[in-house]
């Protein structure tokens, strides 16, 4: 299972992911599920996503580890 970190959470806008396995793709998606960026991950790099230009609310960031199984994390962008 993956091992991740992203904080600050809630956010003000930027968010930064910290990862210790390679994955792929990680996805943004909005809480009706919608993908609104997707970002490539790399082992023992972290990288950040700006939320900034969307609205206040809630996000997910999810991850596919098993053919239709996905592991999410929840992020609350509030300014």
């Amino acid at each position: 299972m993956l091992s991740w970190k992203y904080y600050p959470n809630p956010t003000q806008g930027i968010l930064t992911v910290e990862l210790e396995e390679n994955i792929g793709e990680i996805y943004l998606s909005d809480i009706s599920g919608k993908v609104l960026e997707q970002y490539q991950a790399t082992k023992n790099k972290s990288f950040q996503i700006d939320l900034s230009p969307y609205s206040n609310g809630i996000y997910f960031l999810r991850y596919e580890y098993e053919p239709d199984k996905w592991l999410n994390g929840k992020v609350i962008l509030d300014r």
